[in-house]
């Protein structure tokens, strides 16, 4: 008595049914850490908005990058001016 078997190819075999969207988990995390990047970036922003126009030219920064910062946490543009 002998026993035979064959293989065959196994081509587009998918582990389950493809989704087309996240799950809730994934969705989460990804919400929680765009809020902290938003947080951050306020943060980052209001430390900058109160350095002086020289101090932001010396770390690079140009005149509309200044008044951009500026107008993101609510100063006037013309505050160290």
């Amino acid at each position: 008595m002998s026993i035979q078997s064959t293989m065959a190819p196994h081509i587009g075999v998918s582990s389950g049914p493809a989704r087309e969207s996240e799950g809730f988990f994934a969705r989460l995390f990804k919400a929680i850490i765009a809020g902290r990047q938003q947080r951050a970036q306020r943060m980052v922003d209001a430390y900058l908005a109160n350095l002086s126009d020289k101090q932001l030219n010396d770390l690079g920064f140009t005149a509309d990058e200044i008044k951009h910062t500026r107008k993101s946490v609510g100063l006037p543009v013309s505050y160290w001016n």
